[in-house]
């Protein structure tokens, strides 16, 4: 082999490493432009979820305060409709609670379950009557 031949020889292996090294650098480059395009379509998702997320949370806020709201406002017709019908009210007149018993829990009690009992027919008139003032007359 001449010595012209060895350097064209030496020329074409220089050109085809110069090739080879051009070759991974532009792999190398595409790799870091992947991982940097992959990054940002993560931090995107990530972006977007949060987004979704605190949107989702608003809108359990807000429905939780329609709902408030609707409990409010039924608890405030219950109200109403419990006023509504009274003696006096086409008079115009507002109602007048009665002031409470001048008797304690117990008897109230008792007085209660005699009622109930005579409202269930399980005793006369005369028995529930004789039996309230018993209760009435204790002290």
């Amino acid at each position: 082999m001449t010595a012209a031949a060895a350097q064209a020889h030496a020329d074409a292996q220089a050109k085809a490493q110069a090739a080879a090294q051009a070759k991974d650098i532009a792999q190398n480059e595409a790799a870091q432009q992947n991982a940097a395009i992959m990054t940002e379509r993560k931090r995107a998702a990530a972006a977007a979820a949060a987004a979704a997320a605190a949107q989702a949370q608003a809108d359990a806020k807000k429905q939780a305060a329609i709902d408030a709201q609707k409990r409010a406002d039924a608890e405030k017709a219950a109200l109403l409709a419990a006023q509504a019908d009274y003696p006096g009210k086409e008079l115009g007149f507002k109602r007048i609670d009665p002031p409470p018993l001048p008797i304690n829990a117990a008897k109230q009690a008792h007085l209660d379950a005699l009622l109930e009992s005579y409202k269930a027919d399980k005793i006369s008139s005369e028995e529930y009557h004789t039996q309230r003032a018993a209760i009435l007359a204790a002290p």
